[in-house]
């Protein structure tokens, strides 16, 4: 009651101090296309101001005039991101929609609504932003008199005096201290409306071209309360900037304020109904506060801790979600910019968000920040390291945000450490995320939260990344989307600028151990003489300068060093293939675009004459001039120092595998320089102990061997063996190294399984009948195909493997007259079936698969005819040879492996060998045997 008397006082006396200019020019006025000319002075000086600015707005030009005393300069053109601006009331209401007949609306003017105001009073319509949600016609306001024109609202406002904490909202509101303004509508790129007011404001004796502007985020269910400010002194002067609302939440002005995590805002609910206000937004407050409204009828400053105007809020408190941070009676916010110096002809830009939701809907909010983990200077360098964090909030109400995936875009600026990705769930947990939810390609990083969000909770997306050389003098943009399974509103997302410093036109000049390939560049490196070591120079253009126009390379070798012919080249960013260069001392460079790289590289040989300790040091030069007309001089050198080669050990023993006795030449030592592969020496560098060709000994050839394992720890009492028998490349090292190679007897070998089989026992009735061999049990009463083995200790031979039965299955009976009488199966077949063939063990190389294995699947046997050929083995593969260089190789298969010839397996085994006899054929009783013989040769 007392808020409402109150009210009704101020009410009347703002009526009366201002209705000298009611009676010229109304709020009705103000919203149509003209205005109506007085004969006073005061009145033309207004219409004056109000049609220039109508005026300028549809020529999208910002220069207002007047014919008053003031001092006026040009202002510079607001750029907002509309163009189809058109005059409107301020009474235009626009919407959101938010799905079950549910929109959030926003106007300068009223809100429609079927609930009576707390006052009845009525005042002249001042323009302030004023948001609500309209539900199936049911209209929720945010702030507390919607009715009257927010009239308990400073809204924007401009504070001349930075000590002073008592404004007064008559004497600070923008939207109170408009001179004459104009309202227009138009359309966002995204289809939505945006609406403003634009005119001229007066604070303490300075004035300001103001452009109120409130309009739906596109990426968030939420309105952008903007303002665009632009002195129109000639000097410059400060102020500070604040925006102050009283709110209310289900018709009820006495509900706890809390805060949101991160330092995002704050919000405000009923049972029913959900205010947010975010505050990290781009050109967001630095500052914020909330108080009562009964506490001070000034309360735009009064939260703040201290006198000045930069004086901080609850920013510094860094409160968690949830946090009551307001119990009273009658709350407000107060948001603060830090004071600010308005220069002449500059537009300056605020904003504020805010939302209304209801209980049980989801209201999708996000976050992205980075933070410079290497520089504290508020600044962002080349090679500077860089956290990125992309947030999924849910602003909402008793809600789930269900299924959400964070998807965050990379910028190309970036290169991202994709080891560093991580989530921190909304308890605050870390959990990694594999570098596989990355696409280097599309530099986006998309990955599904492990649970859904509910009302209040933060989930965030982490990542690592270096700025890389492209984003010198740019502004990188951080892009996250937040998207959710099902529901509406289920999308939210945000982007964060990360500006970049220009780097100078650069040189930079490396160089390496031509030894070491793989290697990396430095300033400084370190060889032998008759060494070679390879230079790098890169040449950097900056950003801003505008590339280069024209320059020369210069770089000249110290005495010692000589270009290595042919190994100088250099490549222009642009280029597929770099160009040859004949000579470094002089390289005319081509021009090169901003932020373009030539590179220059070549390969120079230390003399022999070059004494050890030596420091041969070069210095790379560019001169020339930069597009933007700058004189450029800069160079950068590299350093080699030559050292005295130190020298190494390997030995290469040779052993018989199964007796343990050395073979060959036993034992071989090669010394040679420390960090140098036995592949690189040179003849002259080396010592070889029996003066073997040092690319046959490792292994070496001895013959009627194989090769079948090898171990480089040949010292140890209990040596590891590798069966993967290669050539070895030992590097040379400060502790001697012994390689060990073992070797088997060049031999094959075949086992049959069994040795013996039996049909079994049948009756000697004549008849067509085709006998199966039953399977037999190994020891432990187990099935087991028959088959014949195969043991390869050959190397480098193909072989093969045939069959023969000499005689047809015979046996002994007794005639009538008790006489032994021999008699045989006549027409009588023996038959192979379902026939595999297979390796089964090897020295642990693949075969390769130019090797071929050529067996047949099904064998019928004729006695007395020639062999029969089941197996050809043919090697094409890479064997150790007596005549062969072996450098570099690794040999197929060069050690041993073992064959299986298998008739049948586990499904088929009792039906794969078969013995046919016709009818026809007589048959005794006895037993009938027959002889097999199994062959296996070496191909010529």
């Amino acid at each position: 009651m007392k808020k409402i008397m109150w009210l009704v006082t101020v009410g009347i006396l703002t009526a009366l101090l201002l209705m000298s200019y009611v009676e010229t020019v109304t709020a009705e006025q103000r919203a149509t296309d003209t205005v109506q000319k007085e004969s006073t002075e005061s009145s033309k000086n207004a219409n004056s101001v109000a049609n220039q600015v109508d005026e300028a707005h549809d020529s999208q030009s910002t220069t207002p005039q007047v014919t008053s005393n003031q001092k006026v300069t040009k202002v510079a053109k607001i750029n907002d991101g509309v163009q189809n601006w058109e005059t409107a009331s301020i009474n235009t209401v626009a919407y959101v929609d938010l799905g079950n007949s549910r929109r959030l609306g926003y106007t300068f003017g009223k809100a429609s609504t079927n609930r009576s105001d707390e006052s009845g009073s009525k005042f002249e319509l001042k323009p302030k932003a004023n948001v609500f949600i309209n539900n199936n016609g049911n209209i929720e306001a945010a702030f507390f008199g919607v009715k009257q024109g927010l009239i308990t609202s400073f809204d924007y406002a401009i504070h001349p005096d930075r000590s002073n904490k008592n404004p007064l909202q008559l004497n600070e509101s923008i939207g109170e201290r408009f001179q004459s303004y104009r309202v227009y509508k138009g359309t966002t790129s995204d289809g939505s409306t945006a609406l403003k007011v634009v005119g001229l404001v007066e604070v303490g004796n300075k004035t300001y071209e103001a452009t109120l502007l409130i309009r739906p985020n596109p990426n968030k269910a939420v309105i952008q309360q903007e303002l665009y400010l632009a002195s129109t002194e000639n000097t410059k002067h400060a102020a500070g900037i604040y925006l102050a609302k009283d709110l209310l939440v289900d018709n009820n002005d006495n509900i706890p304020v809390y805060a949101q995590g991160n330092n995002a805002g704050l919000y405000l609910q009923s049972k029913k109904y959900k205010v947010f206000i975010n505050l990290k937004v781009p050109d967001g407050p630095q500052h914020y506060g909330v108080t009562s409204y009964l506490d001070s009828y000034s309360y735009a400053l009064s939260p703040y801790k201290g006198t000045d105007f930069d004086s901080p809020g609850l920013e510094n408190d860094n409160l968690k979600e949830g946090t009551v941070i307001f119990k009273k009676m009658d709350s407000t916010y107060s948001n603060k910019w830090s004071w600010q110096t308005f220069e002449p002809n500059t537009v300056y830009h605020y904003r504020s968000d805010i939302g209304l939701t209801e209980s049980g809907a989801v209201s999708p909010d996000t976050m992205i920040k980075y933070t410079n983990k290497t520089s504290d200077n508020g600044e962002n360098h080349v090679n500077d390291q860089l956290t990125i964090e992309s947030m999924a909030h849910n602003n909402g109400y008793n809600s789930h945000w269900q299924g959400v995936t964070i998807t965050s875009n990379v910028p190309k600026g970036l290169t991202i450490a994709p080891k560093s990705l991580k989530l921190k769930l909304a308890d605050e947990t870390i959990q990694t995320v594999d570098a596989s939810h990355f696409d280097a390609q599309t530099g986006q990083l998309s990955v599904k939260l492990p649970k859904d969000l509910a009302e209040n909770e933060w989930t965030s997306l982490l990542y690592d990344a270096q700025i890389n050389k492209s984003g010198a003098g740019t502004t990188m943009t951080a892009k996250m989307t937040a998207k959710g399974e099902i529901g509406f509103p289920n999308e939210a997302s945000d982007d964060v600028q990360i500006p970049i410093q220009d780097q100078p036109t650069a040189i930079e000049k490396t160089v390496r151990n031509a030894e070491k390939p793989t290697g990396d560049y430095g300033a400084t490196a370190e060889g032998t003489a008759k060494g070679r070591f390879d230079y790098r120079v890169v040449l950097t253009t900056n950003q801003t300068g505008g590339g280069l126009a024209s320059g020369t390379l210069s770089d000249v070798l110290p005495k010692g060093l000589t270009l290595v012919p042919n190994s100088a080249t250099i490549k222009y960013a642009q280029q597929a293939t770099p160009d040859p260069v004949t000579a470094i001392e002089k390289i005319n460079l081509k021009p090169m675009a901003a932020g373009e790289t030539a590179t220059l590289t070549y390969r120079a040989q230390v003399a022999d004459t070059v004494d050890d300790g030596a420091l041969l040091k070069n210095t790379a030069q560019v001169t020339g001039k930069e597009v933007n007309g700058t004189a450029l001089t800069i160079d950068a050198s590299a350093s080699v120092k030559i050292t005295k080669p130190k020298i190494g050990k390997v030995i290469f023993k040779y052993l018989d595998r199964a007796t343990g006795q050395p073979i060959g030449d036993q034992q071989i030592t090669i010394t040679g320089p420390i960090g140098k592969r036995l592949s690189e020496v040179k003849s002259d560098e080396i010592q070889v102990s029996g003066g073997q060709n040092i690319n046959r000994i490792r292994p070496a050839y001895i013959d009627s061997y194989v090769p079948v394992d090898f171990t480089a720890d040949g010292n140890a009492s209990v040596p590891t063996f590798d069966n993967h028998v290669r050539d070895v490349d030992p590097v040379f090292d400060e502790t001697e190294t012994v390689y060990l190679f073992r070797y088997e007897k060049q031999r094959l070998e075949i086992m049959a399984h069994p040795v013996k089989f039996s049909f079994g026992k049948f009756s000697n009735t004549q008849a067509e009948r085709t006998y199966y061999l039953p399977t037999a049990k190994d020891q432990n009463g187990q099935k087991k195909p028959y088959s014949i083995g195969i043991a390869d200790y050959w190397g480098i031979n193909s072989w093969q493997l045939t069959v023969s039965q000499p005689e047809q299955f015979e046996g002994t009976y007794l005639d009538q007259d008790k006489k032994p009488q021999r008699t045989a199966l006549d027409d009588a077949r023996l038959i192979f079936n379902n026939i595999e063939f297979e390796r089964t063990t090897t020295s642990g190389n693949s075969a390769p698969e130019k090797e071929i294995s050529d067996f047949a699947k099904q064998k019928t046997l004729i006695p007395g005819a020639a062999p029969t050929t089941l197996v050809t083995y043919t090697k094409n593969g890479q064997y150790l040879d007596k005549d062969q260089n072996n450098a570099d190789h690794q040999y197929d298969v060069p050690g041993y492996s073992e064959f299986e010839y298998r008739f049948g397996n586990q499904s088929n085994q009792d039906y794969s060998i078969a013995l046919h006899v016709p009818r026809k054929t007589v048959r005794q009783k006895t037993t009938y045997k027959t002889k097999l013989v199994w062959h296996l040769t070496v191909a010529p």
